[in-house]
C-alpha cells in the first residue's frame, strides 16, 4: 500500500479498481489495518520480490529540485508467514506406531 496526500491506496489494485478509497482500521488485538487490501498467496522469493517490484512501479512519482521522478509517498509491504505442517502416523506389521514430520 502507498500512503500520499494521507491517502491510503492499494498498489497492487488491478487497474481500473479505486485508488485512494482505502481506510486504515484498528483492531483492539492486532493492531493497524487496511481492509480490501489485495492479498497473494506465493509459494517462493520469487513470487514475493514479483509483487514487491509491481508494487513499487505503481507508486506515485513527481518532479523534484533534486531528481526528475521522485516517490512523495510511503510505501509499506506486508508478509505473512503461514507454516504449514503434515504429521503422518502408521501403524507397521507389528506393534510399533511411527511418527513422521513433514515440516
Amino acid at each position: 500500500m502507498e500512503i500520499y496526500n494521507e491517502k491510503v491506496r492499494d498498489l497492487l489494485a488491478p487497474a481500473g479498481s479505486e485508488g485512494f478509497a482505502l481506510k486504515v482500521r484498528e483492531h483492539s488485538k492486532d493492531g493497524p489495518y487496511v481492509p480490501d487490501l489485495t492479498k497473494h498467496l506465493v509459494s517462493d522469493y520469487a513470487q514475493v520480490l514479483e509483487l514487491l517490484e509491481q508494487g513499487m512501479a505503481s507508486r506515485t512519482t513527481a518532479s523534484t529540485h533534486m531528481h526528475e521522478f521522485s516517490s512523495r509517498s510511503h510505501a509499506i509491504f506486508t508478509i505473512h508467514f503461514v507454516q504449514v505442517s503434515d504429521n503422518v502416523l502408521f501403524k507397521g506389521t507389528g506393534n510399533e506406531l511411527t511418527r513422521r514430520n513433514t515440516s
